[in-house]
């Protein structure tokens, strides 16, 4: 079989369910152990990854003749998991004033943002015409199975009431955390606000980063280091 180049919208699942394999025989392939090294996540590739395809086997079974025997496809649904958040402030830190008898009125320390789940939001969730309807979990999760092959649709938030909210989900095009679209594509995702495009630091991505290091506890850099990526992963989710 030849070697599958990856297109933007491309994951494991997707590949695997294009050419008739499960997700993992392609992903636990000797062949595929560097993309699999390099990338570490199957469902987030970049475009010109190369994935191996191996030969698909004939599997043969023995049954009686003359009789009617039922044979039944094994399928490898995609499970999508989403999560939903609200921002709300914090109250600030003030600073204790010099003198204890003077009420110090100065500057005070910005509010920041905290992070909660938003819990048991009824929601209906599209996916390549396929409609799917819930409520999100306790902890502000909403799970759903999907065909492996899906690209994307729309879920929608409070649906047919005053506070609807719709939102645009694609799959598959999320890059990988090695590539700076992959990170400006994530902060953008978690509300800290930057260009999409570019391959080096830019200073809207610079605030971006400070911002996502100060909401998250980090040593506040605006730099890209280990320890920032690592965390907008596990933020991210992916």
């Amino acid at each position: 079989m030849p070697t599958h180049i990856v297109s933007q919208g491309e994951c494991i699942s997707s590949i695997a369910h294009q050419y008739g394999f499960f997700w993992k025989t392609l992903w636990d392939r000797a062949e595929n152990a560097a993309l699999k090294q390099k990338r570490g996540d199957p469902n987030v590739l970049w475009p010109g990854d190369e994935v191996f395809i191996p030969e698909l086997q004939i599997k043969e079974v023995s049954r009686a003749a003359k009789q009617k025997h039922r044979f039944r496809r094994k399928g490898e649904p995609a499970k999508l998991k989403l999560r939903l958040l609200k921002e709300e402030p914090q109250e600030p830190e003030e600073d204790q004033p010099s003198d204890p008898g003077v009420c110090d009125l100065g500057p005070q320390k910005p509010r920041k943002l905290k992070q909660t789940p938003r819990a048991n939001v009824p929601y209906r969730l599209i996916i390549d015409g396929v409609s799917m309807e819930g409520q999100s979990d306790s902890d502000g999760y909403i799970k759903e199975t999907i065909p492996p092959g899906a690209v994307g649709g729309t879920l929608i938030l409070y649906p047919g009431t005053d506070h609807e909210e719709q939102i645009a989900i694609t799959l598959g095009a999320m890059d990988p955390k090695g590539e700076w679209v992959g990170i400006r594509k994530r902060l953008n995702n978690l509300g800290f606000v930057c260009a999409l495009a570019g391959n080096e630091m830019t200073d809207d991505l610079h605030d971006a980063l400070a911002g996502f290091q100060e909401a998250y506890g980090l040593d506040v850099t605006g730099k890209l280091d280990d320890a920032t990526r690592d965390k907008l992963v596990q933020a991210h989710g992916v």
